[in-house]
């Protein structure tokens, strides 16, 4: 059963589940196994962070709705992006962020949070087997936004729009993770 722990740094939040390595190397990383549990964990991220990413831009700040607006989520597998959600998927569909592999940096200047899923050592390439969940928002005031608990924000939203909904969500998060680790069993 995977357990999870959650990490919080300055810079932003984040969710690693721990357990899975184990699990990932028992299996045959070639075999019909493999490719269900590493389908199952980017199912349950997609899923994670498409919920995060609408409870955060619901408690972000609004004034003009620029910083609601820049919210975004991806999911990169193995080093490639699967899925990506919210301002910076119009980015990806161009083209632009993908080819010019911006993709994992997309709140350079904002707040995200990570999900990293399926930690297993680095193969030839380096990349390993991991699956990151990213969700964040990209305008250049998001972490002062989401750090200053004093200010008011008398059209709505509030500071630490993506802390909150993680300790909030985070057990129902690892849960996902779980039912759908079950599921590609059956």
């Amino acid at each position: 059963m995977p357990r999870g722990s959650f990490s919080i740094s300055g810079k932003g939040t984040a969710i690693e589940y721990r357990g899975l390595p184990e699990l990932s190397r028992a299996l045959a990383r070639d075999g019909i196994a493999w490719r269900k549990v590493q389908d199952a964990a980017v199912r349950a991220t997609v899923q994670n962070c498409q919920h995060l990413l609408g409870r955060a831009v619901q408690l972000a700040p609004i004034r003009e709705g620029t910083l609601r607006a820049s919210g975004y989520a991806s999911v990169i597998a193995g080093g490639k992006p699967v899925a990506s959600f919210g301002s910076k998927a119009f980015e990806a569909a161009s083209g632009r962020g993908i080819a010019k592999g911006r993709l994992p940096q997309a709140a350079a200047q904002g707040v995200e949070v990570d999900f990293a899923v399926v930690a297993r050592s680095g193969g030839a390439e380096g990349r390993g087997d991991w699956i990151v969940g990213k969700v964040g928002f990209g305008v250049p005031y998001a972490q002062r936004q989401h750090e200053e608990t004093e200010w008011v924000h008398p059209r709505g939203g509030q500071a630490l729009y993506l802390s909150e909904p993680i300790e909030a969500h985070g057990n129902a998060y690892l849960h996902n993770l779980e039912r759908n680790l079950r599921r590609s069993f059956r």
